[in-house]
């Protein structure tokens, strides 16, 4: 695992079908092995964009302190992974999602270093909300009418 401690940048991207699937055994394993700690313990980017569901324990596993940006794509339970996000990444500046509401932002009020946010598909009140961020200096939105799902 030494050669773990290297790594700065983590991308996990498929869409289904035949793609590899990371079953939860394999997060349930490495949760044992490393006793709490994350697997990159000095990442500072990650990108997971999947159409297969977030395991529950697949965040905790790779996110840690030093983590500066995440960007999250695919099915997941959005506003449980914010709040894994929220409570892990001290460091956090940049955040990438496709879609969220107000009811998934919330958690967003503690990560007092996010500087820059880009939503994919939000209602037009979540730019109030997240305005109220002390650092934020970027806001990308693609705005909608309707309820914030695709």
């Amino acid at each position: 695992m030494r050669c773990a401690a290297r790594v700065r940048s983590a991308s996990y991207t498929s869409n289904g079908g035949s793609a590899p699937y990371i079953a939860t055994s394999v997060f349930d394993a490495l949760h044992g092995r490393l006793q709490g700690q994350p697997l990159f313990p000095n990442l500072k980017h990650l990108i997971w964009n999947s159409s297969q569901k977030r395991e529950k324990g697949a965040l905790q596993l790779l996110l840690c302190s030093s983590v500066v940006s995440v960007s999250l794509g695919g099915e997941s339970n959005l506003r449980n992974d914010l709040k894994i996000i929220a409570s892990s990444c001290d460091s956090l500046q940049e955040l990438d999602l496709y879609t969220a509401s107000l009811k998934d932002l919330a958690a967003l009020h503690t990560c007092r270093n996010l500087r820059i946010v880009r939503l994919q598909y939000a209602q037009a009140d979540v730019a109030e909300y997240l305005s109220a961020l002390p650092k934020l200096e970027e806001l990308a939105l693609r705005c909608h009418r309707g309820p914030a799902t695709p």
